[in-house]
């Protein structure tokens, strides 16, 4: 499929297709490993329920795309949160400025069922150019207009770190809901924002993303490459539940090649593993783009990539002019 690129002076409004927003259900096993080592517990589970991994979705390679608009411009915008009685939108999406890039997103925009991986590059963007080009699509598919806001992928490389490009805040979801009213609220184990998205952060839909279609998924894994303050970290040095070794960029996220180490990752919902939504150490295993909803341990029975350990190469966007 080939996206069209948008004029930023003639933005088409784009709708799309959403699922329902459901309350945050239960996180499963957690059992990451660092180069082999046992991290994680039997009794991971979410703040919310109690939904053990047995009921954790596996991934096999077919999941689901929700149905964009781009390209087509005559599909409907079933999410809930519209008030599609009018033509526009309720005041408080205005505040649109921060989610968590849904699986069905980037599976949609990337043309791979296993995503992007650790090459962001996109329409003609490069690396971390290209992650903030998914984020302003993915929001304009959202929420006709919101491409205007200067999205900004939180991703840390060796050209400048995550926490500086962002702005100063405040920052809301898609819908209204306040994620951290400043920096020094971001960057706690948690956003010191609304307590209903805390700990499962939403994705560009405003839908908790451990159940974005109502099934739980075990996706917590959130690329970053950042360490607790938002700044570059190529060593876990003993930091965090999944202690040391060597993280990468995935050369500055423009590579999904095999043999090198993953970068450091966040949880979009928290895990005995790592309760932080930016820094619980090394997840994950290699750049390679992969799809990996169940927990196999980091080497993903075998195999190599981004969502080893639970996830799919999933990162945080932020706009910087809400």
């Amino acid at each position: 499929m080939t996206l069209p690129t948008f004029d930023m002076n003639r933005l088409t409004p784009l709708l799309a297709g959403a699922c329902l927003a459901l309350s945050p259900l239960a996180c499963g096993d957690d059992s990451s490993t660092d180069d082999g080592a046992q991290a994680g517990s039997a009794g991971d589970t979410s703040p919310s329920a109690a939904t053990s991994n047995d009921d954790a979705a596996t991934d096999d390679g077919d999941t689901d795309v929700a149905t964009s608009a781009v390209g087509s411009g005559d599909s409907t915008d079933t999410n809930p949160s519209v008030d599609e009685s009018s033509d526009t939108a309720p005041p408080e999406l205005d505040d649109f400025s921060f989610f968590m890039t849904s699986l069905a997103g980037l599976q949609e925009l990337s043309g791979n069922p296993q995503g992007f991986g650790g090459n962001l590059s996109y329409d003609g963007f490069i690396g971390r150019e290209g992650a903030d080009r998914i984020c302003e699509v993915l929001a304009e598919m959202s929420m006709p207009g919101s491409a205007t806001k200067e999205w900004r992928a939180f991703l840390s490389t060796s050209e400048g770190d995550a926490i500086d490009r962002i702005g100063e805040g405040p920052w809301y979801d898609r819908n209204g809901r306040l994620v951290a009213e400043d920096l020094a609220g971001l960057l706690q184990e948690r956003p010191a924002g609304d307590p209903a998205l805390a700990d499962d952060l939403p994705n560009e839909w405003g839908v908790p993303n451990s159940a974005p279609e109502g099934e739980f998924l075990d996706n917590h894994d959130t690329m970053t490459a950042s360490g607790p303050d938002g700044r570059l970290v190529l060593e876990a040095n003993g930091m965090g539940p999944m202690g040391g070794g060597a993280l990468s960029t995935c050369q500055d996220f423009t590579s999904a090649e095999p043999g090198q180490d993953p970068p450091a990752m966040g949880h979009s919902w928290p895990a005995m593993s790592g309760q932080s939504w930016v820094f619980v150490g090394r997840h994950g295993n290699g750049c390679e783009a992969l799809v990996h909803l169940e927990q196999t341990g980091a080497d993903c029975g075998g195999g190599s990539g981004v969502g080893c350990g639970g996830g799919y190469g999933g990162f945080y966007c932020f706009a910087l002019n809400p």
